[in-house]
């Protein structure tokens, strides 16, 4: 992935988590706030260099589609969208596929595959018991914070190690009767 592609996605889902965050804060804030966290982060985001042109509704709409549901959009929301005349539709768009199902899942799979890239015995005990899929999509489409989501994995890690380690007092009696 080039860096300016990584760039334009991690500004999309930056946008897109304003947007849904916070009703209060018109889009202009929230895309100036973008904006400036991108030229604090991004290595090639200084003054020496331009930011490249607006693109057109068309890539535009094709591009946030992607990225934010996972699947391109279809030839008639496409020409809907290019004959749109509100002056907010991108803001629009962006803020109605936030609110699609496919939102949650096609996050909650790429970050299920982050998760279980290197899928090791650990790994597999830990997580076992959650259904990773549908949780993290219900997790996205609700709007849970990160620190809530690594919270719940770590209670639920937490439970899953004390079932493992702890003695079944029935068994432990048992093996003791038979020892006698």
């Amino acid at each position: 992935m080039s860096i300016r592609l990584m760039c334009v996605c991690v500004g999309l889902v930056a946008a897109a988590g304003l947007v849904k965050q916070s009703t209060a804060m018109p889009p202009e804030k929230a895309a100036a706030k973008v904006d400036r966290l991108l030229r604090e982060e991004v290595p090639f985001a200084n003054a020496a260099k331009k930011a490249p042109p607006r693109i057109d509704d068309e890539r535009f709409l094709r591009r946030v589609s992607l990225d934010i549901i996972g699947r391109l959009p279809t030839p008639e929301e496409v020409t809907a969208f290019a004959l749109d005349p509100a002056a907010d539709k991108r803001v629009n768009v962006v803020t109605k596929l936030l609110a699609d199902p496919r939102y949650g899942q096609n996050w909650g799979r790429y970050w299920r595959d982050v998760i279980m890239y290197r899928k090791t015995e650990e790994r597999n005990q830990f997580l076992a018991g959650i259904p990773l899929d549908s949780y993290l999509a219900d997790s996205f489409n609700a709007n849970k914070p990160w620190s809530h989501i690594a919270t719940e994995f770590h209670r639920h890690w937490q439970r899953q190690r004390k079932r493992r380690f702890r003695p079944d007092r029935r068994s432990a009696r048992s093996a003791g009767r038979n020892r006698r």
